[in-house]
């Protein structure tokens, strides 16, 4: 056998490096997802209110009627812009109540779960470790016993 004959063939190409999968596509297409779902609120309460503020909300609250219906469009105009704050602060708040708040403490809930079965699991090694040392020691004196002596060189 000769040289030649030893690299007569190519090497193996390594194997590529295995991908590992990303989420935060998934994270930013949820999000782009809860936020159009919001915008889609807010204009269907836009449409609502706009409707409400030209023929009057009627709230009835223990008997006591109270019509928001105004005579004079200046009224009207006045309180137009402090009901669209109102309604944008609202959906504000729930836009972050549904994106930070309802992940945090589904992610807490989660955490706590698993801790919780993780102190189980080491609670359960430790009584099967104790409960088990009378054959950990015979298995030690049985290793000690058979292995090889090493020769001093």
């Amino acid at each position: 056998m000769t040289d030649e004959d030893i690299h007569a063939f190519q090497p193996v190409p390594p194997a590529p490096p295995a991908r590992r999968r990303r989420h935060w596509p998934w994270l930013l297409a949820g999000l782009v997802l809860l936020g159009a779902l919001a915008a889609a609120a807010m204009a269907t309460a836009w449409l609502g209110l706009s409707d409400a503020a030209q023929h009057g909300l009627h709230v009835q609250i223990d008997g006591d009627d109270w019509n928001s219906a105004f005579a004079d469009g200046d009224r009207l105009q006045a309180h137009w812009g402090l009901a669209l704050a109102g309604v944008i602060l609202a959906l504000t708040a729930v836009f972050v109540v549904v994106t930070v708040v309802v992940p945090t403490a589904v992610l807490l809930a989660l955490l706590a779960a698993a801790l919780g079965i993780g102190v189980v699991l080491l609670a359960v090694l430790a009584v099967a470790a104790v409960v088990l040392s009378p054959l950990w020691a015979l298995a030690l004196l049985l290793w000690l016993a058979l292995r090889p002596r090493r020769i001093a060189a």
